[in-house]
């Protein structure tokens, strides 16, 4: 008998040490627990069909996101720019952005799809559900908006929907309001991969060395050369352009992605490690005297120059995914040569000396300035029941006097408007009336401003136009404008206001600039005890030793600024409107608490007459050594709802 209540409690015990395990691996991995959704059985049709919907929803925002590089909606500085995209279609509905353009990173990053995938679902669920009159036995009534949030995990995407909907059956009531989804789909790995890519290419430029190499070795792009002859060469630069789009349509495909699923190389790795050897020798043995006939080298595989050189190994994540890079012809290349004579590259021809005065010599060297846009596509085939799914960014090679070059050459050096110094004293014949108009947030009283400053810009040109003065009545700026655009962007800017740019149609433009508050702000820190999980005293300034980081975003217009505490800068400007803020504290650049909150919303009413920004931040104690205390502290600070609001911001 005794033996037997001992095996019940060693059953019992290892049940609950495998809990336990199971536990601690989820929150070491920081992977989310299936959550189990209790439903009403009378319910379960409409919950089901809510489900359905916020599946199809959801399905349409990852798809569409896919085809344009992690934006369902492109920013307007993109959309608007030809340059900064590659069309999907020949209409360009759809459009592939660049993540790389004029020198600026424009990723989106993990957070920016979750809010635009949740944005899609809250948008789109209504449309989808079309008021129920699918399930008329039932009366639905909405009980309170939707609210959507979306996880993405390495496997798959995860959408939770909290729409309050109060069902009525004759007499029976019964409200519902949680539901939830998953699309099979490895968005975040993806989003990994492409991100390594991009930053691989930003930092090693194998995309611009592999281009130079093609045009090195191909006999109909004229690099470096001469040959004996009294007659000049000639070569024409579009059939130049040509032969090298064909090139890179029929080239880059070939290209292969490290950690990710391939075509295998014709031999085994180990062949290709022991070409690389013998190289390594032969240069020795060069060195020392001894010609390459002399040598014994192995024999290459067909396919070295492709294991070698085409090989990209941007430190992605292992994964099954399937990655390719395509250029179309159809797409824009720019390409200029020097020196030219218009569209015809011209050797130099002249005669030899000595003994070789009989004979004309042709000798060449041009130099290339060439940009054209990549499309790298990554394809999950597990996605969507096997059914695959397939995400694309683009970004430029940029090829500046036959040399990689991405820091100071961008896709405006090929813009039809000439670069010239007089280009801002050239003015047409059109006289605009432009106006600066100062806005409150939340109040309807507005003014036209003095002394704002009005700049001019078509494609790379930026022109200072003046400064709005007083005119008739008006505050204003009536001036001619430079030749070269139709429809100009035009900038307003004034100390103590967020600058905005328009485009000018017409011949009147008035810019509203939102106005600033600018506050003092200081750092309150707030000990607490990790042991007990509480807070042990009073809050306290920057202790010595301590530093803060704070960095806040205006949601609505993306104005950002950035504050190190303690330092002579301590001021923000700030809007009314929603804000994500986040504070890092840290000893010696080592983070030992902070501050985060995604939906900060300062009113108006807060605003005014604001002076000082009390900013409240948790200091850990003891600080955080391992990564136990780390991976607490980091909850804590992104997860712990109550606290954002208790230690809200104070504005006085």
């Amino acid at each position: 008998m005794r033996r037997a209540q001992l095996t019940v409690f060693v059953i019992v015990g290892l049940v609950i040490m495998l809990s336990a395990a199971i536990i601690l691996y989820y929150a070491s991995k920081r992977i989310p627990i299936e959550e189990v959704l209790l439903v009403p059985t009378e319910a379960k049709p409409v919950h089901d069909f809510v489900t359905n919907c916020i599946d199809i929803v959801a399905k349409e925002a990852v798809e569409r996101l896919g085809t344009q590089g992690g934006y369902i909606n492109l920013p307007g500085i993109i959309a608007k720019t030809p340059s900064s995209y590659i069309p999907v279609d020949s209409s360009a509905v759809f459009k592939t952005p660049l993540w790389y353009y004029e020198g600026e990173d424009r990723t989106p990053s993990i957070q920016d799809i979750e809010q635009d995938i949740s944005a899609y679902v809250t948008a789109q669920l209504r449309t989808c559900t079309k008021g129920f009159t699918s399930h008329q036995q039932f009366s639905v009534a909405e009980q309170a908006n939707i609210t959507t949030a979306t996880t993405l995990t390495e496997e798959d995407v995860r959408i939770k929907v909290i729409w309050p909907l109060l069902l009525t059956k004759g007499q029976t009531t019964t409200s519902i309001k949680d539901f939830a989804v998953k699309e099979q789909v490895k968005l975040k790995k993806i989003w990994k991969t492409a991100k390594a890519i991009m930053n691989s290419e930003n930092k090693g430029t194998f995309f611009e060395n592999l281009t130079i190499d093609w045009m090195s070795g191909n006999p109909n792009i004229p690099m470096d050369g001469f040959e004996f002859s009294c007659k000049p060469r000639r070569w024409k630069l579009p059939e130049i352009k040509t032969e090298l789009q064909t090139s890179l349509s029929t080239n880059l495909p070939y290209i292969r992605l490290e950690n990710t699923n391939y075509p295998p190389f014709n031999e085994k790795r180990s062949s290709y490690n022991d070409i690389s050897k013998a190289r390594e020798r032969m240069l020795k043995n060069l060195e020392a005297d001894q010609t390459i006939e002399q040598q014994k080298l192995p024999q290459a595989p067909e396919d070295a120059y492709e294991f070698f050189k085409m090989t990209m190994d941007a430190g992605a994540p292992p994964s099954e995914l399937v990655a390719s890079f395509t250029y179309q012809p159809e797409w824009e290349l720019s390409m200029s040569a020097q020196p030219n004579n218009g569209q015809t590259l011209i050797s130099n021809n002249a005669r030899g000396g000595g003994v070789l005065r009989l004979f004309c010599i042709n000798q060449w060297h041009f130099t290339y300035d060439v940009i054209y846009p990549v499309k790298a596509t990554l394809r999950d085939n597990s996605a969507f029941a096997n059914t695959g799914y397939q995400f694309s960014f683009g970004f430029p090679v940029l090829i500046d006097d036959n040399a990689e070059n991405r820091i100071n050459f961008g896709l405006q050096k090929f813009q039809a408007v000439p670069v010239t110094t007089e280009f801002c004293e050239e003015l047409g014949d059109q006289l605009v009336d432009i106006r600066a108009i100062g806005a409150i947030t939340g109040s309807i009283i507005s003014s036209e401003l003095k002394d704002a400053n009005i700049t001019y810009k078509c494609f790379t040109q930026t022109c200072e136009l003046g400064t709005t003065t007083a005119d008739e009545g008006a505050y204003r700026l009536r001036t001619y404008l430079p030749r070269g655009c139709k429809n100009p962007f035009i900038t307003a800017s004034k100390n103590g206001y967020l600058p905005q740019t328009k485009a000018l149609e017409g011949t009147r433009l008035a810019i509203e600039l939102p106005k600033l508050t600018k506050v003092n702000t200081s750092i309150a820190v707030h000990p607490y005890y990790l042991p007990e999980d509480k807070f042990i005293s009073q809050q306290s300034q920057l202790s010595p030793g301590q530093e803060a980081l704070l960095h806040i975003t205006h949601k609505n217009t993306s104005f950002e600024q950035t504050l190190t505490l303690p330092s002579n800068q301590t001021t923000l400007e700030l809007l009314a409107g929603e804000y994500e803020l986040e504070v890092i504290l840290a000893v010696r650049g080592k983070q030992v608490g902070g501050y985060k909150n995604e939906k900060l919303k300062i009113s108006a009413d807060e605003l005014s007459g604001a002076q000082n920004m009390a900013v409240h931040a948790v200091e850990f104690r003891p600080h955080p050594r391992t990564d136990e205390e780390q991976y607490k502290m980091t909850t804590f600070i992104f997860a712990n709802q109550k606290y954002k609001e208790e230690l809200r911001p104070e504005l006085q």
